[in-house]
């Protein structure tokens, strides 16, 4: 196993390299590492539904990790509904012991009030993270790791450093792509983006690095 690419929503050409999203209804594919997660977009659609699934897929050994789950104030529900399945995603993670995958728009002040108040054992990580070095700050001081897709605020990138990066592709570009501007933006090589970013996913997932 030698997941690089945290994020996707597109079925990677090597199945192992990247943990794909599942969809709503959908089951794991063959040989593909996988999260699972009620997104806050389409809560509307599968709030009340959607839950008896993702209890179940959750349980195959393939779904490493919750998610993507979060609060988006742009696009959805009420943010009442969305912190309510949010919480209960959350808690579904810690009793599967699996990390939890957050979706935020404009919702960091709600998730930090969440995860002070649920004090998870199991780590969180916000994907595709654009915000400014402050909020990077103020989200990593509470515990949680940030992930990196193509655009990013170069300051946040940095103060997260390569002991905690972390690359996704959210099934927009080609990994290499994400690879080469992260490496661009610290003054580092490819290889040493690739290199940390494989150590740091198999941290949070909590598996083997490969060999």
């Amino acid at each position: 196993m030698q997941i690089l690419d945290i994020h996707t929503h597109i079925f990677p050409a090597v199945p192992e390299s990247a943990l794909y999203s599942l969809q709503y209804g959908q089951e794991p594919p063959s040989g593909c590492f996988c999260s699972a997660g009620l997104h806050p977009w389409f809560l509307e659609e599968n709030a009340t539904t959607g839950f008896g699934w993702l209890e179940s897929v959750a349980l195959n050994p393939s779904v490493l990790a919750i998610g993507e789950a979060g609060i988006d104030l742009l696009r959805g529900p009420s943010a009442e509904i969305q912190e309510r399945v949010f919480t209960a995603q959350a808690e579904l993670a810690e009793r599967l012991r699996k990390p939890l995958i957050v979706h935020m728009v404009r919702g960091a002040d709600r998730i930090l009030r969440i995860r002070k108040n649920l004090s998870p054992d199991m780590p969180w990580l916000v994907h595709g993270f654009r915000g400014g070095a402050a909020l990077a700050s103020q989200l990593m001081d509470s515990g949680m790791a940030l992930s990196f897709g193509r655009r990013f605020n170069a300051e946040a990138l940095r103060y997260a450093g390569m002991a905690n990066l972390l690359v996704e592709t959210d099934g927009q570009c080609d990994i290499d792509d994400v690879i080469s501007v992260v490496a661009q933006s610290l003054e580092v090589s490819a290889d040493d983006v690739r290199e940390a970013a494989t150590h740091n996913v198999s941290r949070f997932l909590g598996i083997p690095v490969a060999r």
